[in-house]
């Protein structure tokens, strides 16, 4: 968290300049790597001098992406995340311009940015049509700066980004936002310096940027998972090895000596000759399997015990149904951090309602809180359908209304409510035959109902 002492409510012209110059992207590009399984040790491993048939596999498994997926999927997925409120009219505005900024995949793409790199940034601004915008920034481009109170507030942010000039150099685009503009500048490699192209004046009232955190650390979520990670690495790679150096098992020609030519001629084309007393075979060592699924496992299991990310794919804990407690087990850990994720994500979320709310009053004057509207975030858990029946079934007619039993245990209904609805019309649409009375039957008398 960097923090800083503005001059007059504004950065000095060499402050701007060193924040960009010295920003370090390292931790961002290393993790970046994990995730799309470029992962850095194993790749810059040095292996033993290579004669040429020294195996020298460096396999990088993802196992970043892995538990990156399966934060996102379980809190971020859209459709998980849900807002309600009783003020109709504020709420309206505030759907209207979700809408416009397809908040549900938005939200999913912040949380993933959170989960893989300990933060993540949303920028808010207004279109040629005064229209609320909200955009998720990189973490590359974005420099947020806080003051030095005890709790920190965000007292400015830099965004900076090249762009390529038409002579082939390179021109870098800095925009600093303040609560009340954004001052747009400019630096230019091998000349021209940093300069100031303008200011232009916003109307949030603070700086338009909402830093979500992943947790108090500002952590990524397989951080402290990146040594297994590399050792799982190192015992795929090795094991590759071996079954290689099985491949290229040392042959035995007995009764034979060859010289560099002939040997070189066997080796490519397989083909030798020998007298009748000559004999071949090959001198190969015993791989021991055991101990490599052993060891890959130990720390295959490892990395979700640390990670607190459970393996939803290992059959050994999911089995082919899992049922409600065992599914509560699975996840009992999980959401140690999960509820601290929310915690922290709905923070955001506030803040990106507060800064929508301040545009919309003074667009369209329409009043309300941002604790007038109820954030909510469900959960992607696996569920047992079959589990789920019998257990609607076994409390139906218990004194426990249908409504409830269908919110609780049936995952597939939306809204309880409307289903119920459906139901009811259903229902009086439905016709009892015992109770129409059969049609006459010609030339018998019709007897009436008393």
């Amino acid at each position: 968290m960097e923090k800083v002492t503005l001059t007059d409510n504004r950065l000095t012209d060499e402050q701007i300049e060193n924040y960009v110059k010295h920003f370090d992207s390292t931790y961002f590009a290393e993790n970046e790597k994990y995730y799309k399984g470029e992962n850095p040790t194993i790749s810059k491993r040095k292996a033993p001098e290579n004669t040429g048939n020294t195996p020298d596999n460096k396999i990088p498994v993802s196992y970043a992406r892995k538990i990156i997926k399966t934060v996102v999927g379980y809190m971020y997925k859209p459709g998980l995340i849900f807002y309600s409120s009783d003020n109709k009219k504020y709420f309206e505005g505030i759907k209207t311009v979700y809408q416009l900024n397809r908040e549900p995949l938005k939200s999913a793409l912040l949380g993933k940015q959170t989960s893989l790199y300990g933060t993540g940034y949303e920028l808010h601004y207004t279109d040629e049509n005064s229209q609320p915008r909200f955009s998720k920034v990189s973490e590359r481009e974005i420099i947020p700066l806080y003051d030095n109170s005890i709790e920190p507030q965000l007292i400015a942010a830099i965004r900076f980004y090249n762009l390529k000039n038409t002579d082939g150099g390179e021109t870098t685009k800095i925009n600093v936002y303040y609560p009340d503009r954004i001052q747009n500048c400019e630096m230019t490699k091998g000349g021209g310096g940093f300069k100031t192209i303008d200011e232009i004046k916003h109307y949030y009232g603070q700086v338009p940027l909402v830093v979500y955190y992943n947790n108090e650390e500002e952590a990524g979520d397989f951080d402290n998972v990146k040594p297994l990670i590399d050792a799982y690495d190192v015992l795929f790679s090795d094991s590759l090895n071996e079954f290689d150096r099985f491949a290229w098992a040392y042959l035995i020609l007995k009764g034979l000596v060859l010289d560099k030519d002939d040997a070189e001629n066997v080796k490519d084309k397989r083909i030798f000759e020998m007298d009748l007393e000559g004999g071949v075979e090959f001198l190969t060592k015993d791989i021991p399997h055991e101990f490599i699924e052993f060891m890959t496992s130990l720390v295959r299991k490892e990395i979700h015990k640390q990670s607190h990310v459970p393996d939803f794919l290992d059959n050994a804990q999911t089995g082919d149904s899992l049922s409600g407690v065992a599914i509560s087990k699975l996840l009992y850990d999980f959401e140690f951090i999960a509820a601290t994720k929310e915690a922290y994500f709905k923070e955001g979320l506030y803040k990106r309602i507060e800064l929508i709310s301040t545009v919309q009053k003074i667009k369209m004057g329409k009043s309300g809180s941002i604790y007038d509207i109820d954030i909510i975030m469900n959960r992607n858990i696996p569920q047992n359908d079959k589990e789920n029946a019998e257990i609607f079934n076994l409390y139906a007619g218990q004194g426990i209304s249908k409504e409830t039993l269908i919110d609780k245990f049936a995952n597939f209904v939306e809204d309880a409510q409307e289903e119920m609805k459906k139901y009811e019309a259903e229902q009086g649409e439905s016709v009892d035959l015992d109770q129409i009375p059969p049609e006459p039957i010609e030339g018998e008398p019709v007897v009436e109902p008393d």
